[in-house]
C-alpha cells in the first residue's frame, strides 16, 4: 500500500528551508518535506511521481526535475527499481543523501547545520569555542590514559555491534558494511564512556537510514550517545 502522507506537519529542514537553489523552486522544499515525513516512517521513499504532482499542483515532469534537483543537491539519493525477468523500470525508491542526513539526522542524532538554531532544540549543550578546545584537550587526555583493560573491552563492544550492524543487514536484505581499520578505531574511541545501552538501537537505524555513509553515520551516532552514569557509592 502507497503511504498516503503526513496528516498534520511535513518535516522540512532548516538547511532546506534556507538553501537558495532550493528558494528557487519552492515546491522542491515541499517535496523534501513529503520526503522526509515518508523516510521517517517507513526509511524509504516510493510515492509515485503521479501523486506527487497532484500534491504539487504541477506535471509528472516538473516533479521528476524537483526530484533530479534533490539529488543533485545530495538531499536524497535515487535507486532506479527494474523488473527482474525483462529489465524494465519499475519505479524508483529514495532514501536520505548525506546533505539530509548531516542538516537533519532525521530527528535521531543531534543536528548539525551550523546555521540550525540549536539552542531550542532541547538536544545540544552550547559550549564555546574555548569550551569545546578544554573538552577535547580533556577527551584526548582520557584516551592517551585509557588501560589496556579498558582499549580491549571497547574494542569488543564496536566487535559486537558491528556484528549485530551485519546481521540487521541481511534481515533488511541490504548489503553488508564494511569498515575500514581507521573507521573502526574512531568508532572505539568514540564509544568510551557512553552509556551503551542504546547501541543496538542505533545500529538498526544505521541500516534503515544511513544508506549514504552507514560508517559515517553510525560514527556519528555514537559520539552522540550520552555519557554514562558512573554509580559512585
Amino acid at each position: 500500500m502507497e503511504f498516503t502522507g503526513s496528516k498534520a506537519f511535513l518535516n522540512i529542514p532548516v538547511a532546506a528551508a534556507r538553501d537558495k537553489k532550493l528558494l528557487k523552486y519552492p515546491k522542491s522544499i515541499i517535496l523534501l518535506g513529503e520526503i522526509v515525513s515518508m523516510l521517517n516512517v517507513t526509511g524509504e521513499f516510493f510515492m509515485s511521481n503521479s501523486t506527487l504532482a497532484k500534491r504539487l499542483d504541477c506535471e509528472p515532469r516538473t516533479v521528476i526535475n524537483y526530484v533530479n534537483l534533490l539529488e543533485e543537491e545530495g538531499y536524497i539519493n535515487k535507486r532506479i527499481v527494474k523488473d527482474k525477468n525483462n529489465g524494465a523500470i519499475k519505479g524508483r525508491i529514495i532514501s536520505a543523501g548525506a546533505t539530509l542526513v548531516k542538516s537533519a539526522s532525521l530527528g535521531w542524532c543531534s543536528p548539525f547545520h551550523e546555521s540550525s538554531e540549536q539552542e531550542f532544540t532541547g538536544v545540544v549543550n552550547q559550549n564555546s569555542p574555548k569550551e569545546n578546545k578544554v573538552i577535547d584537550h580533556h577527551k584526548r587526555s582520557i584516551n592517551k590514559s585509557l588501560s589496556k583493560e579498558e582499549r580491549e573491552r571497547d574494542a569488543n563492544v564496536i566487535e559486537i555491534l558491528i556484528n549485530y550492524l551485519n546481521h540487521c543487514a541481511e534481515e533488511w536484505r541490504r548489503p553488508i558494511i564494511t569498515f575500514s581499520d581507521s573507521e573502526i578505531n574512531k568508532m572505539v574511541r568514540a564509544v568510551h564512556g557512553k552509556d551503551t545501552r542504546k547501541l543496538k538501537e542505533i545500529a538498526e537505524k544505521t541500516v534503515v537510514y544511513g544508506e549514504q555513509y552507514p560508517q559515517g553515520y553510525l560514527l556519528t551516532c555514537i559520539k552522540n550517545l550520552p555519557e554514562e552514569v558512573v554509580n559512585e557509592e
